[in-house]
C-alpha cells in the first residue's frame, strides 16, 4: 500500500557500514539526523567506531531519531568530519602525541572513551533472523543469496544441502522480499524500503553500493538490459532507465491498473502482468506502457520460457473452493491474440514458477510439483515430483540437483530434484512477536509459518549480547503479552478462542533443557500474564482469573472478577496488595475505556477500589514507583502517566503523544525509563525511550528503527546491563543497548552448540575445497 515511512532515512551502520560510494545515496538530510543532548559524546562514539572499531562494535544498524529538548538543539553528526574530529580532539585531547604515551594516559584516554560510549544513548547490540522470503542462485550454481528478515546471507553451496555461510550484510533498511542477481551486483527488493543494490564481487563482505525508493512496496525486481521494472503492489509495475547510472535509475513511468500487482515477466517490449487477471502490456514507449488485452481472468504467477508464457491459473468452478492450472502461451507474436496452445490442472493454486531447462517447477500452496514443458501443447506431470514444502519462494541450484526454498519463518529448505528428499538447510528464528527476558535468556514466541503449523517459544542465549544464539525451542504459540518468566518458571498462554485456551508452566532453570511441569485449560483467551507471590494473574478479555502456583505442577483457579471494562492487559503494582488492568472488553461495548485498580489481597476475592475513564487503552501497561508512590502508565495512542497516591483515585499527572500517529504495542518501566514498541501503520515500528524521572513532564529520548513493527519489549531486570529485547515482527529479534553497546568480553565462552550463523553438518563438505574446487 502507498505509504510514507515515518522512520526514514535508512538506518547507518556504525560498525560495517563501506566508504561512500561515488555514486551511492544522497547523504542523509541534518533534519533526520542523531541529535543527543551529549553532542561531545557522541562525537566522540562517532569518531572512534568509524574509524577503528578499537573500543565497541555495533553488530547490524542503527538508526536514531532525537526528540530534542528544544528546537535549538544541534548535533555534531551535521557538522563536518573535520570538525568531529576536531571535537574528538579537543574533548579528549587524542592526537598524534598519545601514540607511544605513558600507560596512564592511555588508560584515561580509554575511560573517556568508555565514559562517552555508556553516554552516547541507545544502540542496535544485536539483530537476529526473520523470515526467510527471498533465494536467488548465482551463475555458478555454488553461491546462495538468501534473504533472512532484514539481511542477505551468503552462503557456499558446494554440497546444497549442507550450506556454509560464506558472509551476511549489516541489517538493511527493510525486510528482504526478492533478489535479483546481475554479474556483480545484486538488486533488493525491501518493502516500503524499495530497492538496495550489493556489490557482491566479494561473497564474503556484500557491501551496499545503492539504494532507490519506489513508490508503494517494492516486492519483485526484474533486469532487462538498461531497464528495471519493479512490483509494487497497489502502486503498479513501474519502470526504470538504468542507461545512464546503473546505480541509480531514473524512474521513467508506471503501469497501474488500480489492481494489486502481485507478479510480472519481461521479454523484449511486451511485459505480462499479474494484477488478478493476466495483462499483455507494450513497452515499446516505456514512457507511456500501454495496455493491449487482458489474457487470463484470474492469474497467480507467470514465467517466460524462451517463445513460451507459462502461467499459474486460478479456476473458481461454480463457486467450488479455488484451484490452480497451468497454461502455456505461444508469445512469438503476441499481437496475434490468445494463442493458448496447451494447458494442464495442477490442484492447488499456483504462488510462483521456476524453470530448469524444459522442466517447470510450480510452488503451490502447500506443495511443489514439476511438469515437463518440452512439448508446451502437452505439458506432462514428471512422476516422483510432489513434496510438501509451505514456502513462499524458491531457486533452482543446478549443482547437484537441488530445489532451494524460501519457506519464511520455516527458514531455507533444500530438495534434491531426483527423489525429492527434504532436508533444512538454514533454520531462523522468523516471525517474532512475544517477548520475556530473565537471568540473560530471552524468550520470544516464533510465529508459525502457516495456520497449519502450531507456534513456538523460543529459548534466545543472550549472555554474550552481541552475539545471541537459539538454545532450545518450547512447543506452543503465544497470544498479546501472555508470556512471563522469572524464579526459573516460564508462564505461557496459547492462542485461544470463544472456547478458551490453555495455560503453561515450564521449568527452565535450565533454559537449554525446558521441562513441563503442569497446566490448565481457561475458559476465554489469554491476553496477558503475570506472576507474584506463587500467584498467576491472567487477563481474560472480559476476566481477570488468580490462580494458584504453590504447587506448578498443578495451578489452580482461586480466584475470578468482572471489571468494569473488561481485562486486556495487567500490570502488577509497587503496593502489593494491587494489580492494575485496562480495557476495553471486546466483547461488549461497555463504553467504558478503563483503568482499573484491583485488590488481591485476597486472592479468592479480588475488589476494584479506583477506577478512571482513559482513552485509548488496550495494550502497554506497565507500573513503576516505589510502594506508597506508585505510578502507572500505557495507553496505545499516547503514553498516560497515572499517579497511585491514593489507589481509590487514580489520576492522570502526565501524557506523551505518540510520534507518527502510530500506537504503542507494548511496554517496560525500567528505573526512570518507560521503553516502548511503536506500530507505525503495521509497516515499520521502533523502540521509543522515554525519560519519566519527572511523571507530569514525560520527555521522549530517542527512537531506534526496528524496521518492522515492533511488537513486544522486555527488559532484563536480573542483569542491570540495561539491554532491552525487542520483538520486531518479520525483522527478528533485536537487542537494544539503551546506554550504548555493551563491552565485548575478552573471551568468549565456547558455545555448547551451533549458533544461528552456523550450518551442520560442515563436515559434508569433504576435505577443504571438496569436490567443487
Amino acid at each position: 500500500m502507498p505509504r510514507t515511512s515515518p522512520l526514514t532515512p535508512p538506518p547507518v551502520h556504525p560498525e560495517s557500514e563501506p566508504a561512500a560510494h561515488p555514486n551511492s545515496a544522497p547523504p542523509i538530510p541534518a533534519s533526520r539526523r542523531v541529535v543527543r543532548r551529549h553532542g561531545h559524546a557522541l562525537a566522540i562514539v562517532v569518531a572512534v567506531i568509524a574509524s577503528a572499531v578499537v573500543i565497541f562494535g555495533v553488530d547490524g544498524s542503527l538508526a536514531l531519531r532525537a526528540l530534542p529538548d528544544d528546537a535549538s538543539s544541534a548535533s555534531l553528526l551535521d557538522r563536518p568530519a573535520d570538525s568531529v574530529q576536531a571535537a574528538l580532539r579537543g574533548v579528549m585531547g587524542v592526537t598524534s602525541r598519545t601514540v607511544g604515551a605513558k600507560p596512564a594516559a592511555q588508560q584515561a584516554v580509554q575511560q573517556a572513551v568508555q565514559q562517552a560510549v555508556q553516554q552516547a544513548g541507545p544502540a542496535v547490540v544485536a539483530q537476529l533472523g526473520g523470515p526467510v522470503e527471498a533465494v536467488a542462485v548465482a551463475a555458478d550454481d555454488r553461491t546462495i543469496y538468501v534473504g533472512v528478515g532484514p539481511r542477505v546471507l551468503v552462503f557456499d553451496a558446494c554440497t546444497p544441502d549442507a550450506l556454509v555461510e560464506l558472509g551476511r550484510t549489516v541489517v538493511l533498511p527493510g525486510v528482504v522480499r526478492h533478489i535479483a542477481l546481475e554479474g556483480e551486483r545484486a538488486y533488493v527488493s525491501l518493502g516500503a524500503a524499495g530497492i538496495l543494490v550489493l556489490d557482491i564481487s566479494r561473497p564474503t563482505t556484500p557491501t551496499e553500493l545503492a539504494r532507490f525508493t519506489v513508490n508503494g512496496l517494492a516486492t519483485k525486481t526484474l533486469l532487462d538490459g538498461r531497464w528495471l521494472y519493479v512490483v509494487s503492489g497497489t502502486e503498479g509495475f513501474q519502470i526504470f532507465d538504468r542507461g545512464e547510472d546503473p546505480l541509480r535509475p531514473r524512474f521513467v513511468s508506471v503501469f497501474n491498473d488500480r489492481a494489486v500487482v502481485t507478479d510480472a515477466a519481461v521479454k523484449g517490449d511486451w511485459a505480462f502482468i499479474v494484477s488478478r487477471n493476466l495483462k499483455l502490456v507494450h513497452l515499446q514507449d516505456r514512457t507511456a506502457p500501454n495496455e493491449r488485452q487482458a489474457m487470463v481472468d484470474w492469474a497467480d504467477a507467470v514465467e517466460v520460457h524462451g517463445d513460451v508464457l507459462i502461467v499459474g491459473v486460478s479456476d473458481n468452478p461454480a463457486g467450488a473452493q479455488r484451484t490452480g492450472k497451468l497454461w502455456l502461451f505461444d508469445i512469438q507474436d503476441p499481437e496475434r491474440g490468445r494463442p493458448l496452445i496447451g494447458s494442464h490442472p495442477v490442484g492447488p493454486p499456483i504462488k510462483d514458477i521456476a524453470m530448469d531447462g524444459d522442466t517447470a517447477w510450480l510452488l503451490t500452496h502447500g506443495d511443489v510439483r514439476a511438469f515437463d514443458v518440452s512439448n508446451p501443447r502437452a505439458p506432462r506431470a514428471l512422476p516422483n515430483s510432489t513434496a510438501s514444502a509451505p514456502a513462499t519462494g524458491f531457486a533452482i541450484a543446478r549443482r547437484g540437483g537441488h530445489l532451494l526454498l524460501a519457506a519464511g519463518g520455516a527458514g531455507l529448505d533444500a530438495y534434491q530434484l531426483r527423489t525429492m528428499g527434504r532436508h533444512d538447510v538454514h533454520d531462523t528464528l522468523g516471525q517474532v512477536d512475544a517477548i520475556a527476558a530473565a537471568d540473560g535468556y530471552v524468550y520470544v514466541e516464533d510465529e508459525p509459518p502457516t495456520e497449519d503449523v502450531p507456534g513456538v517459544v523460543q529459548v534466545v542465549d543472550a549472555r554474550q549480547p552481541h552475539a545471541p544464539r537459539v538454545i532450545a525451542s518450547i512447543p506452543g504459540g503465544i497470544e498479546g503479552r501472555a508470556l512471563w518468566v522469572g524464579d526459573g518458571l516460564l508462564i505461557a498462554g496459547e492462542p485461544g478462542d470463544r472456547v478458551g485456551a490453555m495455560l503453561y508452566v515450564w521449568d527452565v532453570h535450565a533454559p537449554a533443557t525446558p521441562k513441563l511441569l503442569g497446566q490448565i485449560f481457561l475458559p476465554e483467551p489469554i491476553w496477558a500474564v503475570a506472576v507474584r507471590d506463587n500467584h498467576i494473574y491472567v487477563a481474560n478479555d472480559r476476566t481477570l482469573r488468580v490462580l494458584s502456583l504453590a504447587n506448578p505442577r498443578a495451578p489452580r483457579i482461586v480466584g475470578s472478577f468482572s471489571p468494569n471494562a473488561g481485562a486486556t492487559d495487567l500490570s502488577l503494582l509497587p503496593d502489593p496488595c494491587c494489580v492494575a488492568i485496562t480495557g476495553p472488553d471486546t466483547r461488549r461495548d461497555t463504553g467504558h475505556d478503563g483503568l482499573e485498580i484491583v485488590n488481591v489481597q485476597d486472592p479468592s476475592a479480588p475488589r476494584t477500589v479506583g477506577f478512571t475513564n482513559v482513552d485509548g487503552w488496550r495494550n502497554g501497561l506497565v507500573g513503576g514507583g516505589m510502594s506508597g508512590d506508585g505510578r502507572a502508565a500505557g495507553g496505545d495512542l499516547a503514553l498516560q502517566m497515572f499517579g497511585l497516591a491514593n489507589l481509590g483515585a487514580p489520576r492522570e499527572v502526565g501524557r506523551l503523544a505518540i510520534p507518527d500517529a502510530g500506537e504503542a504495542e507494548d511496554r517496560a518501566w525500567l528505573g526512570s525509563r518507560i521503553v516502548e514498541a511503536l506500530n507505525f501503520d503495521d509497516v515499520r515500528g521502533g523502540l521509543r525511550i522515554v525519560d519519566v524521572r519527572d511523571a507530569g513532564a514525560p520527555r521522549s529520548v530517542a527512537i531506534v528503527d526496528t524496521i518492522d513493527v515492533a511488537r513486544g519489549v522486555a527488559g532484563d531486570a536480573t542483569r542491570g546491563d540495561g539491554v532491552v529485547g525487542v520483538a520486531a515482527g518479520e525483522a527478528g529479534l533485536w537487542l537494544i543497548g539503551l546506554d550504548g553497546p555493551p563491552p565485548r568480553p575478552t573471551a568468549e565462552p565456547r558455545p555448547t552448540m551451533l549458533p544461528e550463523v552456523i550450518f551442520a553438518p560442515l563436515v559434508a563438505r569433504g576435505a577443504v575445497g571438496g569436490a567443487c574446487r
